[in-house]
């Protein structure tokens, strides 16, 4: 069995890769042997192309879904995945699923330097809420330290906050939930996935009325004002829908995809549709940084900017 990946491993092939590897949760235990992911061809992979391999080998290791699996690399794109911290925690799957200790030693920690931020994989642990505080702080100081100007900060802070908020409230399983962020003066891009129920199925146990829908059209619900599936709590339904409107006034993009399906909005453009399949959910933001708007001028009032600039 072989899955060959295109030259070019970017958004417009993303929907087709994620359909390409849906087997895999079809697969525990099945220890398919003669299995080959061929990289040689890829010219250029996006972060989230980089997260899915990621993904797809930390799934399909854990859960034994190969015998003896094969990955045929690329150099260059060997080297972009160590830059970004993936490769090291990639082999270290491969070469032994069951070494957690091991595993949780080779995610890097958040770092920047002089031309870029980077916030490299970060795998975050149910097991671990006790540390969200500390988490949260070490995402704002590392903010803090690149994006100097008060605003930059307040929108960056806010989206990353706002995606470790909606995991410490919404996940109820330890689900291999992993972030990563990497941006520059001018643009950010933050990808949040894990291997959870998912946000249709999430939905539709929170509210009866939900179950009539299909999981596109949930995706598309999901990212309403007011909308939550922590009914009966002081979960407001602002987090996804802030995020949206964020990147609609930031020249950027905003995407789920999740079970078998996908929702995309952007200034220009809403997109939904089907994909294979996705167990869990994944969340992908970029921003256009070049013109920031306040919050609160977005939104049309003050809201609760837990993350803003102090």
């Amino acid at each position: 069995m072989k899955i060959t990946l295109p030259k070019y491993l970017n958004d417009s092939e993303i929907r087709n890769f994620i359909s390409n590897i849906s087997f895999i949760f079809d697969s525990k235990d099945a220890r398919i042997e003669g299995f080959i992911l061929v990289l040689k061809n890829v010219k250029k992979m996006s972060l989230l192309g980089q997260l899915l391999i990621y993904k797809f080998v930390a799934y399909s290791a854990t859960h034994r879904c190969f015998m003896n699996p094969y990955i045929y690399w690329n150099r260059k794109i060997k080297q972009e995945l160590a830059k970004k911290g993936f490769l090291e925690i990639i082999n270290t799957y491969m070469e032994d699923s069951k070494d957690t200790k091991k595993i949780l030693q080779s995610y890097k920690k958040m770092r920047t330097c002089s031309n870029e931020f980077l916030f490299a994989p970060h795998r975050m642990l149910r097991s671990e809420e006790n540390d969200k505080n500390k988490l949260e702080q070490e995402f704002l100081d590392s903010i803090k330290k690149y994006y100097t100007e008060e605003i930059k900060c307040s929108i960056v802070s806010q989206c990353i906050g706002e995606l470790i908020s909606n995991f410490w409230a919404h996940a109820i399983e330890e689900s291999d939930t992993i972030i990563v962020a990497c941006g520059t003066q001018d643009s950010i891009e933050v990808i949040f996935a894990d291997n959870a129920k998912g946000i249709p199925h999430t939905l539709k146990i929170s509210d009866t009325k939900y179950q009539q829908h299909t999981n596109v059209q949930l995706l598309e619900i999901a990212c309403q004002e007011g909308v939550s599936s922590k009914i009966g709590t002081n979960h407001q339904g602002y987090g996804l829908f802030l995020i949206k409107e964020l990147a609609i006034n930031h020249n950027g993009q905003f995407s789920l995809y999740s079970a078998d399906g996908y929702a995309q909005f952007s200034s220009k453009k809403q997109k939904t549709g089907n994909i294979g399949y996705w167990q869990g959910t994944i969340i992908h933001l970029r921003l256009d940084l070049k013109a920031c708007k306040r919050i609160d001028v977005i939104m049309g009032k003050k809201i609760d900017e837990r993350f803003i600039w102090e």
